[in-house]
C-alpha cells in the first residue's frame, strides 16, 4: 500500500507557514493605526496571496523555515511489519493510513461546504428581502423589509436603502455604498468570504476576516468623508448610529456593520495623511511581510519516503534530526548488501587510502537516501594507518538488486560517527 505522506506533510506545512504570515500581519496592524488605511488594504492583499498560493517560496530573506513538519513527527512506517523488526519501537505502524485521510479530508470538505452553503443562503435571504423594492435613481433601491443599507450583486451591483432612514442621511449612505462598488469592494468581500470558507478551521483566518472587513468599512469612511465638513461629518455619524447593525454580512458590503465606535470616532478625529506616512506604510508592510511571506530552504538529504529496490514497497522512516535513517532498516533488513559494497570498493581502491590492504578497516555511521531517489548514500569512517577518514559512498541501485559504488573523501564529517556501530576490516 502506497502512503502518500509527503502531500499530507506539504498540506501541513503550508498551513503553519500561512498561520505564521497571518499572526505577524495581525500584530503589524496594530502599529499601523495612524496610517492611511489604504495601508492595511496592501497589508490583506498579501495575506490573501500567502492562502492562495498552493506551495511554499523560498528566498534568502526568509526566516521561517520552509518545512517545520516532516515525516518524522507523523510516525508512520511500512505495514509490512515482519521485514521491519527490530527497528526501534517510536516508529508506529499504521494499517490503514489511507482512512485517516479519508476522514480529516471529510471533514474539511463539510465544514467549506457548510460555509459556502451559509454564505449563499445569506445572499439568497438578502435578495428575497429587497425583491420588493422602488428603483429612486439609477442603481438604488428603497426597500421596506431591510434595515441596513448595502450593495447587492456582483456583476451589477446595486444599492440598497431601508425606507425608514432618514431622508437626509441618504445622501451618505449613497455615496459611501457607491465608494465600495469604485474600488470593487463587493467582490473583494466575496473573495475573503471564500478564501474564509476553505480555511474555516483556522481560527487566525476568523480574526484576518472580521479584521479585512473592519479595515474596509474604515477606509471607505476615510474616503467619503475626505472632503465633508463638521456639520456632514456629524450627519454622517448619525446616518451610522440610525442603521448600526454591530454584526458582519458574510459576502455583502453594508453601511452600519461592525465597529461603529471605532468608525465613529475615526471620523471624528477627520485625520489628514500625508504622502509621507503613506510611503511609510507601505515600506513598513512591505519589509516586515517580504521575511515572512517567503521562507528559508531547509537543505536535508533526507526524504521522506523511498522505494525498496528488493520488494518494491514504499515506506516512510521517520529520519528528522538524524533520529530514524536508512540504516536501522538496513541494519536488521540488508546491511550485508551494503557492507559487502564498501568492502569490495575499498578492496580495489585501497591504495587511496593506506599503504596495506590488511590496515583498511572501516564504520557505516549512516546510511540516507540518495538526492534524487535512485539510490543510497552511505557515509563510513575509513580507518587506516591510525587515522579516520570521512568517506561518502554513493550507491546507485543496478539490474537484480545490485549497488554501483562510487566514493567521496571529504574534508568535514557531514554526519556524526556513531562508535556504536560495527567495524568491520577489509577482506
Amino acid at each position: 500500500m502506497v502512503i502518500d505522506m509527503e502531500s499530507i506533510i506539504s498540506h501541513l506545512n503550508l498551513i503553519l507557514v500561512s498561520t505564521i504570515f497571518i499572526a505577524v500581519m495581525l500584530v503589524l496592524r496594530i502599529f499601523l493605526v495612524r496610517m492611511p488605511k489604504r495601508v492595511n488594504m496592501l497589508l490583506w492583499s498579501l495575506v490573501a496571496i500567502r492562502l492562495m498560493c498552493p506551495f511554499v517560496v523560498t528566498s534568502s530573506v526568509g526566516v521561517v523555515p520552509e518545512r517545520m513538519i516532516e515525516a518524522s513527527d507523523i510516525e508512520v512506517s511500512y505495514s509490512e511489519v515482519r521485514s521491519l523488526q527490530g527497528i526501534p519501537s517510536r516508529v508506529a505502524v499504521m494499517e490503514d493510513p489511507d482512512t485517516a485521510t479519508k476522514v480529516v479530508f471529510s471533514v474539511w470538505l463539510f465544514g467549506a461546504g457548510l460555509m459556502l452553503a451559509l454564505g449563499a443562503k445569506s445572499c439568497i435571504d438578502l435578495r428575497e428581502k429587497a425583491s420588493a423594492r422602488i428603483r429612486k435613481v439609477d442603481n438604488v433601491y428603497i426597500c421596506d423589509d431591510i434595515d441596513n443599507g448595502f450593495v447587492l450583486g456582483i456583476i451589477r451591483p446595486e444599492i440598497l436603502i431601508p425606507s425608514s432612514v432618514d431622508p437626509g442621511f441618504i445622501p451618505h449612505i449613497v455615496r459611501h455604498e457607491k465608494m465600495h462598488i469604485e474600488h470593487k469592494d463587493h467582490i473583494w468581500k466575496v473573495l475573503a468570504y471564500i478564501l474564509l470558507s476553505l480555511n474555516w478551521f483556522n481560527p487566525l483566518v476568523w480574526m484576518a476576516f472580521v479584521a479585512f472587513s473592519h479595515d474596509l468599512e474604515l477606509l471607505c469612511d476615510e474616503k467619503v468623508t475626505a472632503g465633508y465638513s463638521a456639520k456632514e461629518r456629524a450627519e454622517y455619524a448619525y446616518a451610522l448610529l440610525s442603521l448600526s447593525s454591530g454584526k458582519i454580512t458574510p459576502a455583502n458590503v453594508a453601511f452600519g456593520e461592525l465597529d461603529l465606535e471605532t468608525r465613529i470616532k475615526a471620523i471624528g478625529r477627520n485625520r489628514r495623511y500625508s504622502i509621507k506616512a503613506g510611503v511609510i506604510g507601505v515600506v513598513t508592510v512591505l519589509l516586515v511581510s517580504s521575511f515572512f511571506i517567503t521562507n528559508s530552504k531547509v537543505q536535508s538529504l533526507y526524504h521522506s519516503e523511498w522505494t525498496d529496490p528488493w520488494s518494491d514497497d514504499i515506506c516512510s522512516i521517520c529520519v528528522k534530526d538524524n533520529a530514524y535513517s536508512v540504516y536501522y532498516l538496513y541494519s536488521v533488513y540488508d546491511m550485508s548488501t551494503i557492507r559487502a559494497n564498501i568492502n569490495a570498493y575499498l578492496s580495489s581502491n585501497w591504495e587511496d587510502f593506506a599503504d596495506s590492504r590488511e590496515e583498511i578497516s572501516f564504520r557505516v555511521d549512516d546510511i540516507l537516501y540518495a538526492d534524487d531517489d535512485e539510490g543510497l548514500v552511505a557515509y563510513s569512517s575509513i580507518i587506516a594507518d591510525g587515522e579516520t577518514i570521512p568517506v561518502r559512498f554513493d550507491m546507485e541501485f543496478g539490474q537484480q538488486g545490485s549497488l554501483l559504488t562510487s566514493a567521496t573523501i571529504l574534508v568535514d564529517q557531514v554526519v556524526e560517527p556513531d562508535e556504536s556501530h560495527p567495524v568491520y576490516t577489509v577482506i
